[in-house]
């Protein structure tokens, strides 16, 4: 297996791996960590699992389901500030934060299914709103104040105003120009 390793930003490494060809046709099982149990480590090949494992393992896989947005949603943060610092659209970072959002839709996606089956098969009531999306709208007016600084001048008349739209106006242009990851 072929891994390379790119620093992103200081501290910061993507790293990805290649499994050689020979390798990827012959494999075909899913790598679990030790500490999943056994009802939850296979649910990529049996999904009804999950949902019909015991209640402490349903409530451990919540959990990490939660870890994990938490982090991805920092990691987002983080990702557009660097932006933002560096004044330039990072292509790789885009695709980062693109990646992390299809995986926080899933995830929560599964959270939902997770806490439905506790509520149907023990009786656990729903959490209060899972679906606060406070976080992305953040890395989303970052890119979209970023994107629109990084634009290139237009060749508009000069105005008696300011010159500089207000932060608010930035991100509203670019909300409906539909400035979208």
């Amino acid at each position: 297996m072929d891994v390379i390793e790119k620093e992103v930003m200081p501290g910061v490494f993507l790293i990805q791996t290649k499994k050689p060809a020979t390798e990827q046709s012959s494999s075909s099982s899913t790598s679990t960590t030790a500490t999943m149990p056994s009802t939850i480590s296979n649910t990529r090949t049996n999904s009804n699992a999950l949902f019909s494992a015991p209640r402490p393992d349903r409530e451990l896989e919540i959990a990490r389901l939660e870890h994990s947005i938490f982090h991805l949603h920092r990691s987002n943060r983080e990702m557009a500030d660097f932006c933002v610092h560096q004044a330039a659209l990072d292509d790789e970072l885009l695709a980062s934060i693109h990646e992390n959002r299809l995986v926080i839709k899933r995830q929560r996606t599964t959270l939902a299914l997770l806490h439905r089956s506790l509520l149907r098969d023990f009786g656990v009531p729903l959490p209060p709103d899972m679906d606060s999306h406070d976080d992305e709208a953040q890395v989303d007016a970052t890119l979209a104040r970023l994107a629109a600084l990084s634009a290139p001048p237009t060749a508009a008349a000069p105005s008696s105003t300011s010159s500089t739209p207000s932060d608010q106006a930035v991100v509203d242009a670019a909300s409906s120009e539909g400035v979208f990851l």
